[in-house]
Order: C-alpha cells, then sequence, then structure tokens
C-alpha cells in the first residue's frame, strides 16, 4: 500500500469578506476513495468551522503524485517557449486553453509549428477529450472538453527566475 502527501485547506472568509486559509498537511492511503477523502474534507470543515468566527467558504484537497523520477538537472528545454492547445466543449462556443510549458523540439514541425500529426501531440489531444473512468478533463464550467481548436507555441518571460541563472564566462 502506497501513501500521497498532500493539502487539506480550509477558506475562511471574515466578516469582511477576507479570506484566509487553515493548511494541513496529510497522509493519504492509495485505497482511500474520492468519496471517503470528501467525508474527511467535510470532517475538517466541521471542525474548523466550530472554531472560527469565519465562514468556511470551502475545503480544498490537493495531492502530490510521484513525477517521472528524472533527475532535475536533466531538462534540457527552456520554460519560457511552451504550447498552447485550445479545445472546444458541446456546451459553449468558447475554447478552453491548455498550455504545456517548455514544449519539446520533437513535437514541431520542420517549419517551427507544432505538429498536429506528431504521436506525441495526438495522445495529448486523445487524453483531453476522452473520459477515464470516472475522471473528465473539463473547463471552469464543467463542460467536456471535446475537440483541437488550434494550437500554438507561446513565449512568456519569467525574469525573475532569469535574473537568477549563472553564465558561464
Amino acid at each position: 500500500m502506497a501513501n500521497y502527501v498532500g493539502v487539506m485547506s480550509a477558506k475562511i472568509l471574515d466578516r469582511y469578506g477576507i479570506p484566509g486559509t487553515s493548511p494541513i498537511t496529510i497522509k493519504v492511503a492509495d485505497t482511500e476513495t474520492v468519496a471517503q477523502l470528501a467525508t474527511t474534507a467535510a470532517d475538517f470543515v466541521t471542525v474548523v468551522q466550530d472554531v472560527t468566527d469565519g465562514v468556511v467558504a470551502d475545503c480544498v484537497v490537493t495531492l502530490t503524485f510521484p513525477g517521472s523520477g528524472e533527475a532535475l538537472d536533466s531538462g534540457t528545454g527552456d520554460i519560457e517557449k511552451g504550447g498552447l492547445f485550445n479545445f472546444t466543449n458541446a456546451e459553449t462556443p468558447y475554447l478552453w486553453g491548455i498550455l504545456i510549458p517548455d514544449l519539446a523540439a520533437s513535437v514541431l514541425s520542420s517549419g517551427g509549428l507544432i505538429d498536429l500529426a506528431n504521436t506525441s501531440i495526438t495522445a495529448l489531444i486523445d487524453y483531453v477529450t476522452t473520459s477515464h473512468g470516472g475522471v473528465t478533463v473539463v473547463n471552469k464550467g464543467l463542460e467536456a472538453l471535446t475537440a483541437l481548436a488550434d494550437a500554438l507555441i507561446t513565449f512568456r518571460k519569467h525574469r525573475k527566475p532569469l535574473s537568477r541563472k549563472t553564465k558561464e564566462i
């Protein structure tokens, strides 16, 4: 049985609507169901509500799952260059964007655009537009994403982290 580390945080609003949080670190067994975790979160909300004069607006549970296992210094790209994938949904005409930072050069066409025929790109599109058991990728309106509308390369500047880079002379 594996355990995952997470954070359970109650968002508390005072009488002026100013938010504060009450985070606790949790360890969750891999046998725990979503319903059991929701019950645990509801119990935490009740306990916190009893000791605050504010109102517990919501409770957020964040779990940390293992990454790829590669060494942190094995990345070769640049986080500033990414790919933005815009998806449609069946209910509204609005697109929902998913940003992938540090887009791999191997998924680009010879012209420097995102190659939509690349197997890694088609796997990403299939993952986003297909239901996975009880899990579906949705937008903030809880509308399932149905198809890729467009994909483009983006550039985002993170000046503070860049200022900490050292350069060899």
